[in-house]
């Protein structure tokens, strides 16, 4: 399904141009046109879904699937020491186009790039009673 207000969705159908650097029949990737660092990549699923948390399995899987491959050929290929994987699920996680994508990022030794965040330990028995209350899922 596509949506015709959303910039991914027309960049599957060719309507708008990028540079592709993989395609298959359900998974799409390409630079992005506001690098972080020289290879900075989004891989998105071409049928249009929200974010991961809207996201079937199907479609999980398909994404996932082929973004390893991805990572290692722009690590080989642009001379990276490492890759970030990021996705942004909603606006209050950055999430900026609502159509699922994922960020691979190249980093480069003296990059400047910094991503870090304040952590806060937490006593084990505390985590242990998280680990109750969000674990049994369906």
């Amino acid at each position: 399904m596509m949506q015709d207000d959303c910039l991914f969705c027309q960049i599957v159908a060719k309507k708008e141009k990028v540079a592709i650097i993989y395609e298959d029949e359900s998974v799409l990737a390409f630079l992005d046109i506001a690098q972080v660092t020289p290879g900075h990549a989004l891989i998105i699923p071409k049928s249009h879904v929200k974010n991961l948390l809207t996201m079937n399995g199907k479609t999980a899987s398909q994404l996932f699937q082929v973004i390893p491959d991805i990572a290692r050929n722009l690590k080989e290929k642009t001379g990276a020491q490492g890759i970030n994987l990021i996705m942004n699920n909603e606006a209050i996680a950055n999430q900026a186009i609502f159509h699922a994508h994922v960020h691979l990022i190249p980093r480069y030794r003296g990059d400047g790039v910094e991503i870090a965040s304040k952590k806060h330990p937490t006593p084990l028995s505390e985590l242990m009673n998280f680990a109750e209350t969000i674990k049994n899922f369906s």
